[in-house]
């Protein structure tokens, strides 16, 4: 695919595992394509949280049978307190529950904020011990940290995220455009993390949130590209020099005690 001029690419390098992250408006009408250009792609599935599938599922669902492919959404409940092995086992059991039967040629889409990453990142990773997936991610936070990185987990009793692996994307399509139906809190919540990446990484990122304040808060096209862009070059960087959280990957957790 080519950049054009209302969009912006960031690559994550990883050797032979590299990846486009995409950014700009429009890119869930895109996601057959990005589908397609995988190559040798039997079906996909989309899965994606009840809230977000409501509002988007049908379109992206749309752009992937667009290009021939056959597309099946899976829906689970919304919200952190579903992100659990239950969960997971039933999401598996609809994936399984297809016809005609998934294969190692089936790419799984996850459609949502950091949960369905986490969640339809995790079902990637281990069913038929490993698909390719493509992050649709449709909140600042995801945007900016959840969808980059190929972190994957669902949670436990004993704490948040103990149970997944490290398996990367083959792609991310980051549409701002979604972001105009996050609630407030939603909104201010995905900016605290842009402020921390400023903090542990590029002191101009700070600049740029105080000069455009007001357009970022407004979901500003052209303004939120390009910050999410930065939020996505600081976080590609870190994830290309420590992939699995052993170093510099690391301070990426300031704050998290705190919060």
């Amino acid at each position: 695919m080519t950049e054009n001029k209302s969009e912006k690419t960031i690559t994550v390098e990883l050797g032979n595992r590299s990846y486009d992250v995409r950014i700009g408006p429009g890119m869930l009408s895109q996601v057959g394509q990005a589908v397609a250009e995988l190559g040798n792609v039997s079906q996909a599935i989309v899965i994606s949280d009840s809230t977000v599938a409501a509002i988007y599922g049908q379109a992206v669902c749309d752009s992937i049978s667009s290009t021939d492919i056959s597309v099946t959404l899976i829906q689970f409940p919304a919200g952190e307190a579903n992100k659990t092995l239950a969960t997971f086992s039933q999401l598996m059991d609809s994936l399984f529950a297809i016809t005609p039967a998934i294969d190692r040629n089936s790419v799984i889409v996850a459609l949502g904020g950091g949960v369905t990453g986490d969640m339809a990142g995790f079902v990637a990773a281990t069913a038929l011990r490993g698909l390719r997936w493509l992050q649709c991610p449709t909140t600042v936070l995801a945007d900016v940290d959840a969808s980059v990185g190929g972190k994957t987990a669902v949670d436990h009793a004993a704490g948040k995220n103990l149970i997944g692996s490290f398996h990367q994307p083959s792609g991310v399509l980051i549409d701002v455009d979604t972001l105009a139906t996050l609630p407030e809190l939603q909104l201010k919540s995905g900016l605290a993390e842009c402020v921390k990446h400023g903090v542990i990484r590029e002191v101009s990122l700070l600049d740029y949130i105080d000069d455009n304040a007001a357009q970022i808060l407004a979901c500003d096209t052209a303004v939120m590209t390009e910050f999410l862009a930065r939020n996505v070059a600081i976080k590609a960087g870190v994830v290309a020099a420590d992939e699995q959280e052993s170093g510099v990957r690391a301070y990426l957790n300031f704050g998290h005690t705190i919060g």
